[in-house]
């Protein structure tokens, strides 16, 4: 940032990706939930979460990771927003669809470079966070093209935004790729950076103290809070309740566990198949 210190810039770096975090989540939550009130719990929850934190205050020097974050939320609200109007387009009768159509069809071109933006900001803020989020949001865009009642026009639109963010980025993940080759990349997938030293089994994912640990001294502070497992495990079971009783949002309830069931596997000992299987993972470096 032009005019400020290199300590400053960084500090208001940090400050917009926390304010831009914390209101993609707010307006996902809104979309999402139809309610302020909910909204603004997630955007706490979210913004305030103790991994949030770390990389903010304990690793300090994550900033790309800390914006990658940041575009999550927006991605995801971009997909909400393109599997609204095309569900709004397909709704409307003829006599709406020729005054109106225009103005739906402008809104879905909207929704869609807001996609290829906020796609592009993620791979370009962070590839290895861009490829760890992708499969998750490929899963959301699933359940958006279901629920849609024009479910080909909103794939089309899913699928051309995701390019397109694919195109605008490609300057920099093209070469990254391409040219593996003319660097010096097996040290930072070795020794300590190898994944396999960072699987953690099932009862040492969480702390055990209720307040949040931020020590370092045996990577405490990238553990998951006590109270985070507990409101994850209250999670669980009212998703569970909505499947077994179909409620309303029973998919969208089956979309999240599977996707903390997915999440909370690649960080076991379990998942070192996977790792191992899977090309470009092993730049994640650490599963926890």
């Amino acid at each position: 940032m032009l005019g400020f210190s290199l300590v400053r810039a960084l500090q208001l770096s940090q400050l917009a990706a926390f304010l831009t975090a914390a209101w993609g989540t707010f307006r996902l939550g809104q979309r999402w939930w139809g309610s302020d009130t909910a909204a603004l719990l997630s955007s706490a929850v979210y913004t305030l979460a103790p991994f949030h934190l770390v990389n903010v205050y304990v690793r300090g020097d994550s900033i790309a990771e800390f914006w990658a974050m940041a575009f999550f939320p927006l991605v995801l609200l971009a997909m909400a927003k393109l599997g609204r109007g095309a569900e709004e387009q397909r709704s409307r009768g003829a006599e709406e669809q020729r005054s109106g159509g225009a103005e739906v069809t402008q809104h879905s071109a909207l929704s869609t470079f807001c996609l290829a933006l906020a796609y592009a900001g993620l791979v370009l803020s962070h590839n290895i966070s861009a490829l760890i989020f992708s499969p998750f949001a490929l899963l959301v865009g699933l359940m958006v093209v279901w629920q849609s009642k024009g479910r080909l026009a909103t794939l089309g639109r899913l699928a051309g935004g995701a390019l397109l963010g694919l195109v605008l980025s490609a300057w920099f993940w093209w070469p990254a790729l391409a040219e593996q080759g003319f660097t010096q990349l097996d040290g930072i997938t070795a020794d300590y950076f190898h994944y396999s030293r960072h699987f953690r089994p099932l009862g040492e994912l969480a702390q055990t103290s209720l307040l949040f640990s931020y020590e370092t001294n045996a990577l405490q502070a990238f553990r998951m809070g006590l109270l985070q497992a507990v409101l994850l495990g209250l999670g669980v079971m009212g998703g569970l309740w909505a499947i077994v009783r179909r409620r309303e949002g029973a998919g969208w309830a089956a979309v999240a566990l599977l996707a903390m069931a997915v999440a909370t596997l690649m960080m076991m000992p379990l998942s070192q198949p996977v790792w191992d299987s899977l090309p470009l993972i092993s730049f994640t470096q650490f599963p926890e």
